[in-house]
């Protein structure tokens, strides 16, 4: 082992709680002072936080180990879940059509919160007119407050449907606990859309006032803790699933919606509306956060590649050949120093060659 070369365990994980943290949820790098033990620390560092209105109990944990799994499925480009709120109705009959939407007028079979199906128009219309006389009512004039939201969770092409499905189902029941919501599930092969999707995808309409009268409030920190709480179930049920930042994969832009991708599969032409080219400030500040990203992994790289543990060698290694290919840089990224001695990599040296011919 050389002199100056490596870490312990307890400092690699030190490196990683503190700029994974920053990388992946955003939050301040902590240093360890000099009256702290490492061990308080890691122990520290792995605790919820309050704060922001916040509850412990609904703060993420963060470990070493969730780290280096969430990384690790960055460095394989695991699929990215997706949860959007695309609307709401503020008014009864907004609230009705989008059940009517959702379910194709009916074609598709729903399920509400108590597990009950609904099925054809008639299930709708009880459905709708349960809603509006249950708990706080939904007036049929237009208010200036989401009588309900709709929200979507979709995942790629490919994806087991059912998993998909009963992950959804699972997220409805723990995130809406106390409010009437519907589900329906679109697939390629069920919806009778003239242009149906090719990803699975489960629609869920959430009635906005809880039967204890607690309005929903859907903030963009909860859309994130919500893509992460439905990759969990997906990994759970065996699907590939991240729910990871575009600055932490160092992706610049956003992928293009479904109607596009078909679109341009298609060789049909069109034309965008109502997007102007970024703000110079805009620009400078995307710059800023993504070289703060690269100082990120810089050190979780370089942590990882000294770690006494092969696999966070293997791990150090993988993460640099995937921001090789991320980042368009005139100098490619050094590779981690690791010894010889613990790990080969000759295979890893003889893959990169293959990808630079």
């Amino acid at each position: 082992m050389a002199n100056g070369s490596s870490k312990t365990t307890r400092e690699v994980q030190s490196t990683l709680l503190a700029h994974g943290e920053q990388l992946l949820n955003g939050s301040k790098v902590r240093r360890v002072n000099q009256t702290q033990s490492l061990d308080t620390f890691l122990n520290d560092m792995s605790k919820p936080k309050n704060g922001s209105g916040h509850s412990a109990k609904s703060a993420p944990k963060s470990s070493p180990n969730s780290v280096k799994a969430t990384l690790d499925r960055i460095s394989k480009k695991t699929p990215e879940v997706m949860v959007k709120v695309t609307g709401g109705g503020n008014s009864m009959g907004k609230v009705k059509a989008h059940m009517g939407y959702i379910t194709r007028n009916g074609q598709l079979e729903g399920i509400d919160q108590d597990g009950n199906k609904v099925n054809g128009r008639d299930d709708i219309e009880d459905t709708a007119e349960d809603w509006q006389m249950s708990g706080t009512p939904i007036s049929d004039e237009e208010s200036k407050y989401k009588q309900a939201f709709n929200i979507v969770l979709s995942m790629p092409k490919g994806t087991d449907e059912k998993g998909v499905y009963d992950a959804a189902k699972e997220f409805a029941e723990e995130h809406f606990k106390d409010r009437k919501y519907m589900l329906v599930q679109h697939t390629f092969t069920n919806d009778p859309s003239k242009d149906p999707s090719e990803n699975p995808h489960v629609h869920v309409v959430v009635k906005a006032v809880s039967e204890k009268g607690d309005r929903l409030n859907i903030r963009k920190a909860d859309l994130q803790k919500w893509r992460e709480s439905f990759a969990e179930k997906l990994r759970s049920r065996g699907i590939e699933a991240n729910a990871t930042k575009r600055i932490a994969r160092l992706q610049k832009n956003r992928s293009d919606k479904q109607s596009v991708k078909q679109m341009k599969e298609q060789g049909k032409s069109f034309k965008r509306y109502g997007k102007n080219k970024a703000s110079p400030e805009r620009v400078q500040k995307a710059k800023q956060q993504e070289k703060e990203a690269l100082t990120h992994y810089k050190e979780i790289t370089k942590a990882l590649s000294q770690s006494p543990d092969p696999q966070d060698r293997k791990l150090a290694v993988d993460l640099v050949d995937y921001l090789r290919k991320q980042v368009e840089v005139k100098k490619p990224m050094p590779q981690p120093q690791i010894q010889p001695n613990k790990l080969d990599l000759q295979h890893g040296k003889n893959k990169g060659k293959e990808q630079d011919r």
